[in-house]
């Protein structure tokens, strides 16, 4: 795990290579919070990069044995300047920078956009699998921040890890649906009694959409929703 806790930033075979660059900081401010776990994070200055402002940030090369692992990391998520489309895009590639590189998904830093979260100012996890095909050498997760003038982004422990491989439960249905609420129910698929549930306006990528962990009841009843939630 990156924890970015050591002084020098960016971490050993890390690049930092915009001129917008992300940097280190043990407080944040603007928003105000404080590291996911460590002494450190990541930040990029959105607050006084001018809107269109881009930085990326690149792990080490990265040897995959397999397709099928994926990045996970915390984003801190805030309501302040809450239509600012401060965001990060997650890119995966076989050269460490954004040119002809796969997008694996978007976090907004507002939390009133997409992947939209209920609660501001904490710390959310978020994780991408990685593309088919991606077993190889010289492989490449690119942090790619994007300012719209509005608050700091601020990202911590990021982590490349195996896929779980949990059982996968069959025969999801929907009933009960209204306007802003659904029933969903499942079969098991085998001797597992807690799920966890995804959803997202339709065509979110895998990762992205409102996560709920560790459902522990089977049929279960969503509420809140908006249009075209998958």
């Amino acid at each position: 795990v990156e924890s970015f806790d050591g002084v020098v930033y960016a971490p050993i075979c890390w690049s930092n290579p915009s001129a917008s660059a992300w940097d280190r900081q043990t407080t944040g401010t603007d928003p105000t919070s404080s590291p996911h776990s460590g002494a450190a994070m990541s930040r990029y200055n959105s607050f006084n990069y001018f809107a269109g402002t881009t930085g990326i940030l690149v792990t080490p090369g990265l040897d995959l044995p397999s397709d099928l692992y994926q990045v996970r990391f915390w984003m801190y998520r805030d309501n302040g300047y809450a239509t600012s489309a401060d965001l990060v895009n997650v890119y995966y590639n076989t050269a460490p920078d954004t040119t002809g590189a796969t997008l694996l998904g978007t976090i907004n830093r507002s939390n009133t956009l997409a992947p939209a979260e209920a609660t501001p100012n904490q710390w959310y996890e978020y994780s991408f699998n990685m593309p088919v095909g991606s077993a190889g050498t010289g492989r490449y997760v690119i942090f790619e921040a994007v300012s719209d003038y509005g608050n700091n982004i601020f990202v911590d422990d990021v982590q490349i890890q195996l896929q779980p491989t949990c059982l996968a439960p069959t025969l999801l249905t929907a009933s009960s649906i209204t306007t802003n609420s659904a029933t969903l129910g499942w079969t098991a698929g085998g001797s597992e009694t807690a799920w966890d549930i995804q959803y997202g306006i339709s065509g979110f990528p895998l990762g992205s959409g409102t996560i709920l962990n560790n459902v522990t009841t089977n049929p279960y009843t969503l509420t809140g929703l908006t249009s075209a939630t998958n």
